[in-house]
């Protein structure tokens, strides 16, 4: 499910957009170059 989708279809609370920036940041983090 693509980020758009998902927080269009669910409105999140800033602590939600906090923790999926938090795992997209870890997953560019993690991914390889």
């Amino acid at each position: 499910m693509s980020d758009v989708f998902v927080r269009n279809y669910t409105p999140l609370n800033d602590e939600q957009k906090r923790d999926m920036d938090w795992i997209k940041h870890k997953a560019e983090c993690n991914a390889p170059r």
